[in-house]
């Protein structure tokens, strides 16, 4: 209840049609962003950076899944590059005392070339372990707690990005309203500023 207060005292405004009359009419603010975040994992939430009615910034960390697993996969293909660096590069000193053939040291480049290979897909689906805002807005609900088990496709919180939104209000039709017409919004707040008319359809009245 607390939090869809909080977000009712965020969306709600008088809209004044302040070029025609001064009559007021009730709006509300629809985002043009409005996200569930669905896991792309099956895992346990290790950590969650986050709380209800919270705002990030794009980027911010949401939350974290433990990846134990892949954390060892970058470890590996890391290791394993390192050791093949370092045969290639004593592949090319023999090389130059006739101790190897261009063919083996051909091979060891080939093998190189894939173990970066491997690496960059370790170090992309480590990457995954880690959830971050993919936009500018707040956390209006979140469905799951840290140290909690979901499954691929679940959902995990929803982004409401209300900064590049529009209002949306009904006036009379006598006003009429049009495209490009100035009106003047106001805040719970009390804060003010003035907006244009981008778009309008009639609702009928029953």
């Amino acid at each position: 209840l607390r939090l869809k207060l909080f977000l009712a005292l965020l969306a709600f405004f008088g809209i004044t049609a302040s070029n025609l009359s001064a009559e007021s009419v009730i709006g509300v603010i629809e985002s043009r962003r409005d996200l569930v975040i669905k896991s792309k994992l099956q895992a346990q939430i290790m950590s969650l950076s986050i709380s209800e009615g919270q705002r990030v910034e794009q980027g911010d960390e949401i939350l974290r899944f433990e990846c134990e697993e892949r954390n060892f996969d970058v470890q590996s293909a890391l290791l394993n590059l390192e050791a093949l660096k370092l045969k290639l590069d004593n592949s090319n000193k023999l090389l130059k005392l006739n101790g190897a053939t261009k063919e083996a040291v051909r091979l060891l480049e080939i093998d190189l070339a894939n173990a970066e290979l491997q690496l960059d897909v370790a170090i992309s689906r480590e990457t995954q372990c880690v959830l971050r805002a993919p936009f500018s807005g707040f956390i209006p609900e979140i469905y799951i707690e840290p140290f909690a088990s979901v499954q691929t496709g679940d959902g995990l919180l929803r982004v409401v990005d209300i900064d590049t939104g529009w209002v949306e209000f009904i006036a009379p039709v006598e006003r009429m309203l049009k495209v490009g017409d100035k009106v003047q919004i106001t805040g719970m707040d009390g804060q003010s500023r003035q907006i244009s008319v981008t778009s309008s359809s009639v609702i009928v009245d029953p």
